[in-house]
C-alpha cells in the first residue's frame, strides 16, 4: 500500500526541468537521524501520444547494486548528498543487497540523493521507492524523510508549486513512499529524480 500522496496532480506550467529527490531534512537538535532508500522507481504511466505505456523504470542501478567503479561506498549513477553523511550501504537493504544511506543533516539543511532522467512534455509518471527512518525528528514537511519535487524554468530559477510525498519521523520499518500520477507540462525536458 502506497503512504504518499499528490499534491498537486500537474507540474507547473512553465517549468523546463524538475528535481525530485528523496532527502533528509533535521529541524531539531538532539536528534541522530538515519534515512536508508532502497528500490527507486520512476515510470512513465501515461504518454500524452498514446494511452499505452511499459511499466519500464527509467533509473539506471535504482537499487543501488553497482558502486562507482573508483569508488565502492557510492552508488553508480547517482549524485551524492552535499551535505551530511552518506554511503551506499552493504548491509541493509529493502532487497538485494545493497540501498543508500543519510545521516547527520545539518540542522535546518537538506541532504538528498539525486539523479537526471529525460522525460516528455504532457506525459503522466509516478515516483516510488522504499525508505527506512532511524531517529528522525517528528513532524511534517519539510522536516523528516520524503520524496520532494522542485520544477524550475528555462531561466534556471525555481518555479512552484513543489509536490511533496508525506514526511516519515521516528522510527519506521521499510516503508513505501510515492507521488503518483503527476504530468510534465510543456518546456519540461529532464528531472532530477532522488
Amino acid at each position: 500500500m502506497a503512504t504518499g500522496f499528490r499534491q498537486p496532480e500537474t507540474a507547473t506550467a512553465n517549468a523546463a526541468t524538475a528535481s525530485i529527490r528523496f532527502q533528509l531534512v533535521t529541524t531539531a537538535e538532539g536528534y541522530a537521524p538515519k534515512v536508508w532508500i532502497d528500490d527507486v522507481e520512476f515510470v512513465e504511466v501515461l504518454t500524452a501520444r498514446s494511452k499505452n505505456t511499459q511499466d519500464v523504470n527509467l533509473l539506471k542501478n535504482p537499487s543501488f547494486e553497482k558502486s562507482q567503479p573508483t569508488n565502492s561506498s557510492l552508488p553508480l549513477n547517482w549524485d551524492k548528498p552535499l551535505r551530511g553523511e552518506y554511503i551506499r550501504s552493504k548491509n541493509v537493504a529493502y532487497e538485494g543487497k545493497c540501498s543508500v544511506m543519510i545521516a547527520e543533516a545539518p540542522m535546518g539543511r537538506h541532504s538528498a540523493w539525486t539523479q537526471r532522467v529525460k522525460v516528455g512534455s504532457g506525459d503522466v509518471y509516478s515516483l516510488r521507492g522504499m525508505l527506512k527512518t532511524e531517529n528522525v525528528n517528528p513532524g511534517g514537511v519539510p522536516q523528516g524523510a520524503y520524496i520532494f519535487t522542485r520544477f524550475f524554468g528555462k531561466d534556471g530559477l525555481e518555479v512552484f508549486p513543489s509536490l511533496y510525498s508525506r514526511a516519515f519521523g521516528g522510527y519506521t520499518k521499510w516503508t513505501e513512499v510515492e507521488i503518483e500520477a503527476f504530468e510534465i507540462h510543456p518546456g519540461v525536458t529532464e528531472i532530477e529524480v532522488g
